[in-house]
């Protein structure tokens, strides 16, 4: 997706985001044009544009208090997900210094360069800003908003860097946890569970605090990152980058052929939507090799990860024909960066949340090819049958 494409409905927000991005663009919004949004930032922010005085600029700073330094650039609103370097948790002039002068080395780094420039289409010289803001603790998150069905939200939850607790939940727009384990069909209704993120509903409110400052286009859904204090439990906003166009869900039974194997993708499990009779795509992984292998194919179907949390790919993963991305996330963590990266790009992700074993990286030496199919909140992954 392309900046100058989108349609905005305030222009500050265009302004701003054209600027400094998803986080430091977001930021300055807030301070300059929302109140109701800049109660939520950090108490104290410093955003660095190219060029600064790294010296000069820290003995400004009130540096009392933990300290995140973010490397942010205009363009990470709607791609680049991490990509740039943060450093958490820092404390002291020299570190902070030092984490500075750390996050704008890796800029320059030509794996940096060379995937900035695969994504974008465009020259990439390294000169970021960099944000150094308050560390509020290592319990954060982030939420969507489902593109095919307005009022429906993921949040994923996380401790700790690397991650050491992760929980993941569907709600609505109160906050109430939706069970969806039976939902194979779009004849279904609602049925409520407690959710497993206690601060469901706080954190939606925030997520709706952003869609009504305009910081972001109305057609698209977004995903919000923020944070939760370690004693006090408040929610603070760290960034809003784009995820989907809204686009309803059609409304189609998923029927497989009893010639094919299959696993369902359960209810908002399903990001994007196919023709009812589905689209046939030949199955690949993230990995090199298999990029390689599949270079001259149209549109591809990749498999990536062996876990529920996962890690980022390398910067030199850059398959241009993906049109289909399935996530071996089990019914978990799709929101984080590993995943989330490859869902903004795909029309069309699948998350299995069972037969985990076609989901594993060797399968997609044995099946050449999957037929996938989607209305938008289910879906399903076929193969043909081999016995």
């Amino acid at each position: 997706m392309k900046l100058q494409e989108l349609q905005w409905q305030n222009p500050q927000a265009k302004e701003q985001i054209e600027w400094g991005g998803s986080k430091a663009g977001s930021y300055e919004f807030a301070r300059q044009h929302c109140p109701d949004l800049s109660k939520y930032l950090p108490d104290h922010f410093f955003c660095l544009e190219p060029g600064f005085d790294v010296n000069v600029c820290t003995n400004m700073m009130n540096l009392d208090n933990p300290k995140i330094v973010r490397g942010c650039d205009r363009r990470d609103f709607a791609g680049m997900v991490d990509v740039l370097k943060s450093i958490p948790n820092v404390t002291g002039k020299d570190a902070v210094r030092a984490a500075i002068h750390e996050v704008l080395a890796h800029a320059k780094d030509p794996g940096v360069k060379s995937y900035v420039e695969w994504e974008t289409g465009k020259p990439f010289d390294g000169n970021i800003m960099v944000q150094i803001e308050d560390y509020h603790g290592q319990e954060r998150g982030s939420i969507i908003e489902h593109p095919h069905e307005r009022g429906v939200y993921r949040i994923g939850n996380v401790i700790g860097n690397p991650v050491a607790y992760y929980d993941e939940d569907i709600c609505d727009e109160t906050g109430r946890g939706l069970l969806t384990s039976s939902m194979e069909q779009p004849d279904f209704e609602h049925v409520h569970k407690d959710p497993l993120v206690k601060e469901s509903p706080e954190i939606i409110d925030l997520y709706q605090c952003v869609r009504e400052s305009g910081l972001i286009p109305n057609d698209y859904s977004f995903q919000m990152e923020y944070v939760i204090e370690d004693f006090s439990r408040r929610i603070r906003f760290t960034q809003a980058r784009l995820f989907k166009q809204f686009d309803p869900a059609d409304n189609f039974k998923i029927d497989v052929p009893s010639t094919h194997m299959r696993t369902l993708v359960r209810l908002y499990e399903c990001f994007g939507k196919t023709p009812k009779e589905g689209v046939e795509l030949p199955l690949a992984t993230l990995y090199t090799r298999s990029i390689h292998a599949h270079k001259d194919d149209q549109g591809v179907a990749y498999v990536y990860g062996q876990e529920e949390v996962h890690e980022s790919a390398p910067l030199h993963i850059q398959p241009d024909n993906m049109a289909a991305y399935l996530p071996a996330a089990g019914r978990g963590a799709l929101l984080e960066h590993g995943h989330y990266r490859w869902m903004q790009k795909a029309s069309l992700t699948l998350c299995s949340s069972c037969n985990l074993d076609f989901m594993m990286p060797n399968m997609a030496d044995k099946i050449k090819n999957v037929r996938l199919y989607a209305n938008g909140l289910i879906g399903a992954i076929a193969w043909e049958r081999t016995d």
